[in-house]
């Protein structure tokens, strides 16, 4: 067991920070999209906050199941780099990979999105609004999951500045973008609510060209649909792990909206800010994965073992920072995003509950990664569910309505399930790395 003043150790720490701080940045950037157009929506109603909320909970499992698929490319490319594999001519099959991925999610959600909507039951004056964000935000997934492998190409090299910078440029273009086309600038109208969606995709629009363009010096190579196949099958439990948890916070959000449109617009806040925290540890099970993956390829125990007790010690210093802020000034972070008193009052009982699960969040996460780079995803992907949805779940849904807990109910659900998620991840974790030390 290195102690944390080998200096073995100490050097993986830092090289993985240098590794994870520009991932960390990007993924900022992209969350900050996400808030700004929570912020924008507040300055126009309440209602557009419910919605969007709402909306990003139907959408989102199935756009974050195609990054989960497209989270796959790193890992797998590094593992091949670790054997000693040229993987610069792959990027023709990645790009094609991500297009079929994204185009096939965007025409599932549009199909079959009206009827979703009203099979939940949301508030009526919600329904119509709903509809036209998903509707339009949904033909932005094959740009959006370009990008998102584009970038993950470049993180198996350690090539992480330029793609993060982009997406952390695009913070300030989106909400100039968002309060044109919601409030009108000059002479022109603007779109009100629907304005909202416009924005997203053409931020997710300007954000994949803008890689591309840069992506163009690359060899690109020639599609391998071997190679298509093979990202397939190692990204699928990958993308069903996040499929699954995703789906849990944003129930979460569809289920807050049968509660009332000041339940609903205050879980967006929240499940905002929690999302934002998330961010950073989700940043570094990514690098992790990448580190990992190359020691797991070059069957180099040493470099595998550094680089997770790494990652789990830079993300358990994090969350630990992140749960003391929510904890100690919860009336202030509220205040921030709203201006709306019943909205801050309910809001800072519930970052009570998201301060105490910070830290299991966090290094449930990073085991994660740290097992995405060894090749094991599917049991990572059964515990989730396990976790979420015969655990959490459940108990969110008790305690919310019939407990009469309200949405109070349903964070403190998916607390305990993040609880459960991050021993069992532990445990496997420890395991796996036995027999790894044997195996090498």
């Amino acid at each position: 067991m290195q102690r944390l003043a080998d200096p073995n150790l100490f050097k993986t720490i830092k090289e993985l920070f240098v590794l994870s701080f520009p991932i960390i940045i990007g993924q900022l950037g992209q969350m900050l999209i996400g808030a700004g157009d929570v912020y924008i929506a507040s300055l126009h109603s309440t209602t557009a906050v419910a919605s969007i909320g709402v909306a990003n909970g139907f959408i989102n499992p199935i756009f974050l199941f195609g990054i989960g698929l497209m989270m796959g490319v790193s890992p797998i490319l590094a593992i091949k780099l670790g054997k000693g594999e040229d993987m610069r001519s792959s990027l023709k099959s990645i790009m094609v990979y991500s297009a079929i991925a994204g185009i096939v999610l965007s025409l599932i959600t549009t199909v079959f999105g009206r009827e979703i909507v009203g099979l939940i039951g949301i508030k009526e004056e919600l329904v119509e609004s709903v509809y036209f964000y998903m509707s339009v935000v949904a033909w932005s997934f094959p740009f959006a999951l370009a990008f998102q492998a584009g970038k993950e190409y470049l993180q198996a090299f350690e090539e992480v500045v330029v793609p993060n910078l982009m997406a952390l440029g695009a913070v300030a273009l989106n909400l100039v973008l968002n309060y044109f086309l919601v409030f009108g600038v000059g002479g022109i109208e603007g779109m009100g609510e629907k304005g909202l969606a416009v924005a997203s995709l053409l931020i997710r629009v300007i954000l994949c060209a803008s890689l591309l363009l840069y992506l163009s010096r690359e060899k690109w190579g020639k599609p391998s649909f071997h190679f298509i196949k093979e990202m397939f099958r190692f990204g699928r439990p990958v993308a069903l792990m996040f499929f699954m948890e995703v789906l849990a916070f944003c129930a979460v959000s569809v289920l807050s909206g049968k509660l009332g449109i000041l339940e609903a617009a205050t879980n967006n806040i929240i499940m905002t800010l929690s999302a934002i925290t998330f961010m950073i540890p989700l940043s570094i099970s990514s690098a992790v994965a990448v580190k990992v993956g190359t020691g797991y390829g070059a069957r180099d125990f040493s470099m595998v073992d550094l680089s997770s007790k790494a990652a789990l010690f830079i993300s358990l210093m994090f969350t630990c920072f992140s749960a003391a802020t929510f904890y100690l000034f919860p009336a202030a972070i509220m205040s921030l995003t709203t201006a709306d008193e019943k909205v801050v009052q309910l809001g800072i009982k519930l970052l009570f509950i998201v301060a105490l699960f910070q830290i299991v969040d966090g290094l449930q996460v990073t085991f994660a990664g740290i097992l995405r780079g060894v090749e094991k995803t599917m049991s990572v992907s059964i515990m989730v569910f396990i976790g979420y949805w015969l655990f959490g779940i459940p108990m969110g849904i008790y305690l919310s309505f019939f407990s009469d807990m309200g949405v109070m109910g349903l964070w403190v659900g998916l607390a305990s399930s993040l609880a459960v998620l991050a021993t069992a991840l532990a445990i496997y974790t420890y395991t796996v790395r036995i027999k790894l030390q044997r195996k090498f």
